[in-house]
């Protein structure tokens, strides 16, 4: 096969796949299914919580740090679900990833307000970061799993998914810390 049929074919592929995720969604995980409900709830209560609690005179800080772990896990979960490791089965929307809800509201929302506990208390924020990583990947996932919201293959389990959660967030952290050095250098030159 040459490169002309090669995207002729991944094309078609790819219209057919939206065609029947978006029938799906339809019928499976659409606005009169309570599964989207909860899915709704799960990406909009953390966001209401957010906005209550989170320091606005860190506020740029603070989001930095939840979009990067949201953009790592975004990228990390599309790859996963397209390999079939962690499929999602209900979501708000065809047009975003399935894994869309839990890793732009869910999951930066917790690590931001850990983030913010540990830094403005002296904490140690990695002990807080493993119990939250253990809450979400051992807890969280496991009742989405036994309620037929997940499905998990080919070897992956919940240790897999703490270890990627870790080095999101980790990534996340350290990405963040970076950043307020280079601005506290430059505040003293």
């Amino acid at each position: 096969m040459g490169f002309h049929e090669y995207w002729a074919e991944i094309k078609s592929s790819i219209e057919q796949l939206s065609q029947l995720t978006d029938e799906y969604w339809r019928n499976y995980s659409y606005f009169n299914d309570w599964q989207f409900w909860v899915v709704f709830l799960l990406f909009i209560i953390p966001l209401f919580i957010l906005i209550k609690y989170v320091d606005r005179k860190r506020i740029f800080e603070l989001f930095f740090f939840g979009w990067t772990i949201h953009v790592l896990w975004n990228y990390t979960g599309m790859y996963l679900e397209n390999q079939l490791y962690f499929i999602h089965y209900y979501y708000l929307t065809p047009m975003l990833p399935s894994i869309f809800t839990a890793v732009s509201s869910s999951l930066p929302v917790a690590f931001i307000l850990v983030y913010q506990y540990c830094t403005k208390h002296k904490k140690n924020f990695y002990l807080w970061m493993v119990g939250v990583s253990i809450a979400f990947s051992f807890g969280l996932a496991y009742v989405e799993k036994m309620i037929g919201f997940i499905e998990m293959n080919k070897g992956f389990n919940y240790f897999h998914l703490f270890l990627i959660d870790i080095a999101v967030v980790l990534t996340a952290y350290w990405s963040t810390r970076f950043l307020i050095h280079i601005r506290n250098k430059a505040n003293h030159d």
